[in-house]
Order: C-alpha cells, then structure tokens, then sequence
C-alpha cells in the first residue's frame, strides 16, 4: 500500500546533510535520550522522534523556500528536541490532560538538562504551542516551528487516518467474499447471511480498521490518534 507523501519536497543536498548530522550529533550526545523518544506515539503511527525530524525537516524547507535568515543548526536542535518531554501523553494521567499547555516547558527543561541549549534553542521549543502556550516567540526560528509543528501534526494525523481507511479496505477485500463488498442481498450457500452482509457494509462505508475478519467475524482495530 502506497502511504500518503504529505511531506514537502526534498530539501538541497546541502541542506539534506546539515539534517542528518545534527541528527546524528543530537542522537549520539553524551547524555541524549533523543532515541528513546521512538517508542512514544505522537500522532496516529508517528512516533515523536519521527514527528520531532519531520518538524525539523519542514522548518528548514520553509526557512530556505522563503529566504529566511535563521540560525539554522540552533534551529534544527530545537525542533529535533522541541517535544523531548520523554513520556507517552497517551497514558491515562491527571496531569497528561493539560499536556499540550505544559510539554514545552518540561521538554525545554529535559533538553537544557541533557544538552545544555541556549537561548534560540529554548525559544523554539518554549513557544512551538503557540497559541496554547500565550507567549510570542522572540526569534525567527521561533516561528518557523510555530508553522512546521502545525503542518507536521495534522499531516501525521490525517495522512494515517486515511491510510488506516485504505488499509481496511484492502484487508476486507482480501479476507471477505469478494461479493460481501457489493451492494444488494448476497448469499451463501443459497441463504442471506445478515451478518456477514453487515460487516462487509460497515467496511466498504467507514473504512473502520481491521484485526481479522472471516466469515461472521469482525474486529476493529484501535488506530491511535
């Protein structure tokens, strides 16, 4: 199954090296725990390492489409480290409900912890909220996540929705009789099986997630949004 390009073009080749060493050298400082942020889930099937990279790929093609001077290996180190608040918002918590007002600010004070960040830095990861968070970001780096933060997340969420739909419509066809799929009164065997008609329905129209299906039998499938 084709997944959905969301992401902008490529970036120069320039540019496609300064991303992967400062992916590299926040991955392999001393005291980074950039890596472990793989197994949290940020939106949909994205993990927050993935999301933190695509936010940091999508602030670099904005700032070098427009022209915008920026500090731009400040600029990557905050988005790469802009949701390093390294636990799963997911897990049902008192505290994880105001996640999205308070993460800046734990992530800012894990990231001066580990990295030692300065003021760029800070401001990127302190303001990428914005609104929720009321405060205006100082620089322009501090803006270019504002913008590259709300493409990535509702590219990640909308992208894996849809692709959630056509996967379940791939497995419905690949698992239910193929005439199940079809408007009208199927039957098997020569009788009308509701159920299974029903099913078939409910997959062609809604595209819900499927963990099996087979005759009589369906599943949904939690996708994580």
């Amino acid at each position: 199954m084709r997944r959905i390009a969301w992401q902008m073009k490529e970036l120069p080749k320039e540019k496609r090296e300064l991303m992967k060493r400062m992916i590299r050298e926040v991955s392999e400082h001393e005291n980074s725990r950039f890596d472990d942020m793989e197994q949290f889930m940020q939106h949909g099937t994205t993990t927050v390492r993935k999301h933190c990279i695509n936010v940091a790929h999508v602030a670099l093609f904005l700032t070098t489409k427009f022209g915008i001077e920026v500090d731009e290996e400040a600029m990557i180190r905050g988005c790469l480290l802009h949701d390093y608040f390294l636990y799963d918002w997911h897990d049902f918590k008192i505290e994880y409900l105001i996640h999205g007002w308070t993460h800046p600010g734990k992530a800012m004070r894990n990231a001066i912890r580990d990295f030692g960040i300065g003021e760029i830095e800070q401001d990127v990861i302190s303001h990428h909220m914005f609104p929720m968070t009321p405060f205006l970001p100082k620089t322009k780096e501090g803006w270019a996540i504002i913008f590259a933060d709300k493409l990535c997340a509702g590219g990640e969420t909308v992208g894996d929705r849809v692709n959630a739909r056509r996967e379940a419509k791939r497995q419905a066809q690949k698992y239910m009789r193929p005439h199940l799929l079809k408007r009208g009164n199927a039957t098997v065997d020569g009788q009308t099986n509701k159920e299974e008609r029903k099913n078939a329905d409910r997959i062609r129209r809604h595209g819900l997630g499927i963990a099996h299906a087979g005759p009589g039998i369906l599943r949904r499938h939690r996708v994580a949004v």
